[in-house]
């Protein structure tokens, strides 16, 4: 997938998302819904990998409505998707067949707003049973969810450039799984960051701020 746009994406109902990029091998796919009882069931016989997301936007990206994220990006190996909740997301993730995830890069020139209970403004995930792919994010504007404002799950080298600044009504302003991250801040964060398992730094740059609530987890023991 390889995207770009110039001009503003607005999205402003309960559960609407602004940008939603998928790249799923094996199969799968979106399921959205206002349903307040959801189960999902999963099929790990599906294989194939995920492509490669190229998403460059200039413009702003803005989610009002509860649940509605900013921008999501999935590549995902052996199946799977994203399944909506009455809370935020019930589902996100790969459906655990045999496949990679893809690479994923995002570069935004503009403000990423999701103030909707629940709601992230940017999440990138690139998961599959024989590992994800590089993830790489470079943002300009404010950048600022509800749950979190940057949110990453998988890759492998994954690496987010800050310019403009990153945090949410929640306090969580960046957080991550299993991937190794390298955070490079020129700009402002505000929030705690917990960047989960893996080789993590965050880099606060000449020029950048960083102000913590109440917790810095470079990396799980």
């Amino acid at each position: 997938i390889t995207l770009g746009n110039d001009g503003l994406i607005p999205a402003t109902c309960a559960g609407s998302h602004a940008v939603l990029l998928q790249s799923i091998g094996g199969g799968g796919g979106a399921v959205l819904t206002d349903a307040t009882s959801i189960t999902v069931g999963l099929n790990s016989g599906n294989t194939g990998n995920g492509g490669a997301i190229t998403f460059t936007q200039t413009g702003d990206i803005i989610a009002t409505g509860a649940g509605g994220n900013g921008l999501i990006a999935q590549s995902l190996g052996g199946g799977g998707g994203w399944v909506d909740g009455p809370n935020g997301n019930t589902f996100a993730g790969t459906a655990g067949g045999t496949g990679k995830g893809g690479a994923i890069t995002l570069s935004l020139t503009g403000n990423v707003f999701a103030s909707g209970a629940g709601a992230t403004a940017i999440f990138a995930q690139s998961l599959g049973s024989l590992s994800g792919g590089d993830i790489g994010i470079t943002t300009t504007g404010l950048v600022r969810g509800h749950a979190a404002g940057i949110s990453l799950d998988g890759g492998i080298i994954n690496k987010v450039k800050i310019s403009g600044s990153v945090s949410a009504l929640s306090g969580l302003a960046i957080n991550s799984t299993s991937g190794n991250e390298e955070i490079l801040n020129t700009g402002l964060v505000i929030g705690n960051i917990d960047l989960g398992s893996g080789g993590n730094t965050f880099w606060n740059l000449q020029g950048g701020t960083f102000v913590a609530f109440s917790t810095i987890d470079l990396t799980d023991p």
